[in-house]
């Protein structure tokens, strides 16, 4: 019976950690918003998505990872990083210290990734 009892607890144990493992996993895993190279109409409707979730939570700072296409030239990747960060503090209030912009890398098909943080908070490990 004491057998049955400590394989019991023990396998509680494992699966305890398990689950709190698999949900930590899942919410590093998870961006708020991510997407390929798309129309500025269709970037901007993602982009007021983001700036509203960072109007409601102030403490928050708000991540923009972008790649590149791989034959986009310097001065186009900035103008974007412009347009993204005018778009979001000019036109939908976001304050400017609550945003990150960071240029990772190229991607074939160009990606943003949005991502909140609470602020003090360890900053996303973009791929």
């Amino acid at each position: 019976m004491m057998k049955r009892k400590m394989a019991f607890s023990l396998c509680c144990i494992v699966a305890c950690s398990f689950i709190a493992r698999s949900e930590a996993i899942v919410a590093f895993d998870q961006w708020f918003d991510s997407y390929e190279r798309t129309t500025w109409d269709q970037e901007t409707l993602r982009l007021d998505d983001f700036a509203h979730y960072l109007n409601k939570d102030r403490k928050s700072i708000g991540y923009v990872a972008i790649y590149a296409l791989p034959q986009e030239k310097k001065n186009e990747i900035n103008g974007r990083v412009d347009r993204i960060r005018r778009h979001l503090t000019e036109k939908r209030g976001v304050d400017a210290k609550q945003l990150v912009i960071i240029v990772a890398g190229r991607h074939e098909k160009g990606l943003t990734i949005l991502q909140p943080v609470k602020q003090g908070s360890v900053r996303p490990n973009f791929p």
